[in-house]
């Protein structure tokens, strides 16, 4: 009894001494968990999942995209850009398409900076090889003729790829007689040479020949170690003053190594979004043995959010183009 009393004397204390700070409030909704804000957050972490997701796919497919991928790994200098182009005849010649001045414009870069390399004098030799097949390397070879022989120099393109030519493929010409037939000793280069013919008015093609390879020999790699091709080069080197060598990609056969310490320019050829990042320290390493030629590289097939010159820009290189 006892007990209970002081318990009751303490209800009373309490009672007297508690009081009321702030009345409860209550909502109609849940206070927990907060939806909104769990859809926010989800939202961001899906956007920064689906970035590092991108990043990382761009990081690790190996390919080359940009110039700057080139100028962080390789030491070889870098000639320029040509921008992907979007014509039908992106698999030939292709510069006197109105929607390709942009190309043409890049095109002249490209052929500037050719000027300043290796042999100065009259027949520079150019060879443009790639690493691999499949890198635009032929293509690249016949628009960098077609952009040369726009100046007032004589210019020949010479396929000696002898093993898979396409040079011909490219110009829309036959492909009976050429370069395996004139090493042979069985014709001579004028015999077999191809004029090329203007089929645009606003920009002129001086004098452009084309030699094609001529049928496929049973012994390539013996026709292009003989003197044959020494005198082939000589005689072009006294009657052009640009030649251009179409040559096989350097990692699949040895002619290439051959072909290109016979050359005063070597130009490497490597595509955007294709070209593997190990092709290009590939290059750079047998480049070493290339001491007495100018080295160059070039990146085809550029996206236009990579290329040097802005998308802004490409109504000025339309006029430039179009009126030199």
């Amino acid at each position: 009894l006892k007990s209970k009393m002081m318990m009751s004397t303490s209800v009373v204390k309490a009672r007297q001494y508690n009081r009321v700070i702030d009345k409860p409030d209550y909502s109609d909704h849940a206070v927990s968990p907060k939806r909104f804000l769990l859809i926010l957050i989800t939202l961001i972490l899906s956007a920064i999942g689906a970035f590092i997701a991108v990043l990382l796919a761009n990081t690790l497919d190996g390919t080359i995209k940009k110039p700057q991928d080139i100028l962080r790994i390789s030491k070889i200098p870098f000639f320029g850009t040509v921008p992907f182009v979007k014509s039908k005849n992106y698999n030939k010649i292709f510069l006197f398409e109105k929607e390709n001045a942009d190309v043409v414009e890049s095109f002249r870069k490209i052929r500037t900076n050719l000027e300043y390399a290796g042999n100065t004098e009259k027949g520079k030799v150019i060879l443009v090889t790639s690493s691999v097949s499949n890198e635009g390397k032929t293509t690249f070879a016949a628009n960098l003729a077609v952009i040369h022989a726009m100046l007032d120099k004589k210019v020949v393109i010479v396929n000696l790829d002898l093993r898979i030519p396409q040079l011909h493929m490219k110009f829309g010409i036959e492909n009976t007689l050429g370069v395996s037939e004139i090493l042979a000793g069985k014709v001579t280069v004028s015999e077999v040479k191809h004029s090329y013919e203007q089929k645009n008015q606003n920009n002129v093609i001086h004098h452009l020949d084309i030699i094609t390879s001529g049928a496929v020999p049973p012994n390539p790699s013996e026709l292009i170690e003989s003197e044959k091709l020494d005198e082939l080069l000589s005689e072009l080197r006294n009657n052009y003053d640009t030649i251009i060598l179409d040559s096989p990609p350097m990692k699949t056969v040895s002619e290439s190594f051959v072909l290109a310490k016979k050359s005063d320019v070597i130009l490497y050829v490597l595509k955007a979004n294709s070209s593997k990042v190990e092709n290009l320290e590939y290059l750079e390493e047998v480049s070493k043995e290339f001491t007495s030629q100018s080295l160059g590289v070039v990146l085809v097939a550029v996206e236009d959010k990579y290329m040097e010159t802005p998308v802004y820009d490409k109504n000025y290189a339309m006029f430039v183009a179009k009126n030199g």
